[in-house]
């Protein structure tokens, strides 16, 4: 799968918060997700996209095994629905053939969520680069 700046993003701030995951917060992990994106491009829309940080906030809350730290289980948002979803229910990281099908993944997510946008806006991005490196058990 080809790699895209929201993916690469979301596994800089994981390296940042594995370095300092003392007091993990929502929002310390927006503020890194920020400052990264602004190392990867110069596009406002693209640094102030909430779908894919709202992805990776909930991915590190609500799983402990991303970043050793104090699980929360409280973070809600719908694009993290959307991702667990994935994730508990059709075993994304051990289901090959959605491993890397973003357009499969989100077929699965609007069938699920009848108010699902009609296309991702980077929170399988943000899932697959985060399977791609093992992260997701």
């Amino acid at each position: 799968m080809k790699e895209t700046k929201k993916g690469k993003c979301a596994i800089q701030v994981i390296n940042r918060l594995k370095t300092d995951s003392s007091n993990l917060s929502e929002s310390k992990i927006k503020e890194i997700w920020m400052e990264e994106m602004k190392k990867l491009t110069s596009s406002e829309d693209s640094i102030n996209k909430c779908c894919p940080r709202k992805t990776l906030i909930g991915l590190i809350l609500n799983n402990k095994t991303i970043i050793n730290s104090e699980k929360n289980d409280n973070f809600t948002s719908k694009n993290y629905d959307y991702v667990r979803f994935l994730i508990e229910e059709k075993k994304l990281p051990k289901n090959p053939i959605l491993k890397s099908d973003k357009l499969k993944c989100w077929k699965l997510i609007q069938n699920k969520f009848e108010k699902a946008p009609q296309n991702q806006n980077g929170q399988l991005d943000v899932l697959l680069a985060l399977q791609q490196i093992n992260l997701l058990k």
